[in-house]
């Protein structure tokens, strides 16, 4: 899966991309594994050797550190 999105990521990069390169490498894994990959809370908790709970809590976070990071550069592109 990683050889995949590594692939896609050398294509034209996105602002979406950019944004998601800033995040912390956990914000970015459990994202692209909700995301890209299209597992669910217990599917990456099982993958992580975590708990649902756990990675639902994770993505809440990293949702919240993405809106911040695309907010920002946002505001920077208005300036």
């Amino acid at each position: 899966m990683r050889r995949e999105r590594e692939a896609a990521a050398e294509s034209v990069e996105s602002p979406l991309q950019e944004a998601l390169g800033l995040l912390s490498p956990g914000d970015r894994e459990v994202l692209l594994l909700s995301y890209w990959d299209g597992l669910s809370s217990t599917e990456i908790a099982e993958l992580l050797n975590t708990s649902a709970t756990a990675i639902r809590m994770r993505l809440h976070r990293a949702r919240k550190a993405l809106s911040t990071v695309i907010q920002a550069e946002k505001e920077g592109v208005k300036k």
